[in-house]
């Protein structure tokens, strides 16, 4: 059984030619099942948000309201797209970007 265990570590820790330990795909955010219960209660105090907004004369928030309702209903609708994650011998890279090893003070595995 240890063995076994050895043999797996071993394959982990072997580099490939790129020089990648590691890899593998992570969703770019977790997409929740929501009812159309959920789309009318928010509805609801969305709406209760603006009318307050307006009754106070806070034009301000009542944008920041409307936005960020639009916002969710946009993210939503949309599936999370995989983002590439990789260890390498020189750092970590995620998605389309690089970072070495050095631009992390506190960083173990």
């Amino acid at each position: 059984m240890e063995e076994e265990n050895l043999n797996q570590e071993e394959q982990l820790l072997e580099v490939s030619d790129d020089g990648v330990f590691i890899a593998w795909d992570v969703p770019e955010f977790e997409k929740l099942d929501r009812s159309w219960k959920w789309y009318l209660i928010a509805g609801i105090i969305g709406i209760g948000l603006v009318l307050y907004a307006m009754f106070t004369a806070n034009f301000l928030f009542a944008i920041i309201v409307v936005m960020s309702g639009i916002i969710m209903f946009l993210t939503a609708q949309r599936d999370p797209e995989h983002v590439p994650f990789a260890i390498t011998a020189s750092g970590l890279l995620i998605g389309d970007h690089f970072h070495p090893y050095h631009e992390f003070g506190n960083f173990s595995i």
